[in-house]
Protein backbone atom coordinates (compact mmCIF):
# COMPACT_ATOMS: atom_id res chain seq x y z
CA UNK A 1 0.00 0.00 0.00
CA UNK A 2 1.70 3.20 -0.90
CA UNK A 3 0.77 6.40 1.58
CA UNK A 4 0.70 8.75 -1.53
CA UNK A 5 -2.55 7.61 -2.77
CA UNK A 6 -4.57 10.04 -4.15
CA UNK A 7 -7.84 8.48 -2.01
CA UNK A 8 -8.63 10.61 1.04
CA UNK A 9 -8.55 8.57 4.04
CA UNK A 10 -11.06 7.10 6.01
CA UNK A 11 -11.33 7.77 10.10
CA UNK A 12 -12.75 6.98 12.61
CA UNK A 13 -13.70 8.97 16.16
CA UNK A 14 -14.23 7.78 19.04
CA UNK A 15 -15.99 10.26 21.48
CA UNK A 16 -15.91 9.97 24.64
CA UNK A 17 -18.23 11.72 26.82
CA UNK A 18 -19.72 12.88 30.30
CA UNK A 19 -21.88 16.24 30.99
CA UNK A 20 -20.23 18.07 27.64
CA UNK A 21 -23.28 19.87 26.54
CA UNK A 22 -20.72 23.48 26.41
CA UNK A 23 -18.32 21.40 23.69
CA UNK A 24 -19.75 18.44 22.35
CA UNK A 25 -22.03 20.61 19.66
CA UNK A 26 -19.20 22.47 18.41
CA UNK A 27 -16.85 19.19 18.22
CA UNK A 28 -19.17 17.32 16.12
CA UNK A 29 -19.66 20.11 13.64
CA UNK A 30 -16.19 20.55 13.23
CA UNK A 31 -15.69 16.81 12.00
CA UNK A 32 -18.77 16.79 10.07
CA UNK A 33 -17.48 19.73 8.16
CA UNK A 34 -14.13 18.10 7.26
CA UNK A 35 -13.48 18.30 4.00
CA UNK A 36 -10.06 16.07 3.61
CA UNK A 37 -11.46 13.00 4.91
CA UNK A 38 -13.41 11.10 2.43
CA UNK A 39 -15.42 9.61 5.00
CA UNK A 40 -15.45 9.92 8.85
CA UNK A 41 -17.33 7.61 10.99
CA UNK A 42 -18.59 9.17 14.33
CA UNK A 43 -19.10 6.75 17.76
CA UNK A 44 -19.69 8.00 21.30
CA UNK A 45 -19.76 6.42 24.75
CA UNK A 46 -21.57 8.47 27.03
CA UNK A 47 -20.80 7.74 30.50
CA UNK A 48 -24.74 8.45 31.19
CA UNK A 49 -24.68 12.58 31.10
CA UNK A 50 -27.06 14.23 33.12
CA UNK A 51 -27.58 17.68 31.07
CA UNK A 52 -28.30 18.23 27.43
CA UNK A 53 -25.32 16.15 26.21
CA UNK A 54 -28.45 13.47 25.29
CA UNK A 55 -30.14 15.60 23.58
CA UNK A 56 -26.96 17.14 21.40
CA UNK A 57 -26.55 13.59 20.49
CA UNK A 58 -29.68 12.86 19.35
CA UNK A 59 -30.04 16.52 17.51
CA UNK A 60 -26.69 14.66 15.40
CA UNK A 61 -27.68 10.86 15.19
CA UNK A 62 -27.46 10.50 11.56
CA UNK A 63 -23.96 11.97 11.40
CA UNK A 64 -23.18 9.29 14.33
CA UNK A 65 -22.62 5.62 13.27
CA UNK A 66 -22.93 4.32 16.75
CA UNK A 67 -23.53 5.46 20.35
CA UNK A 68 -24.77 4.58 23.83
CA UNK A 69 -24.58 5.94 27.27
CA UNK A 70 -24.12 3.66 30.58
CA UNK A 71 -22.97 4.07 33.56
CA UNK A 72 -19.13 3.56 33.77
CA UNK A 73 -16.10 4.19 35.60
CA UNK A 74 -14.61 6.84 33.38
CA UNK A 75 -12.07 6.73 30.25
CA UNK A 76 -9.30 5.86 32.39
Amino acid sequence: MSYHSNKRPYLTIIIATLNVEQTLEKCLDSIIHQTSINKIEIIIKDGRSNDKTIDIIKKYDRYIRYWETSSDSGVY
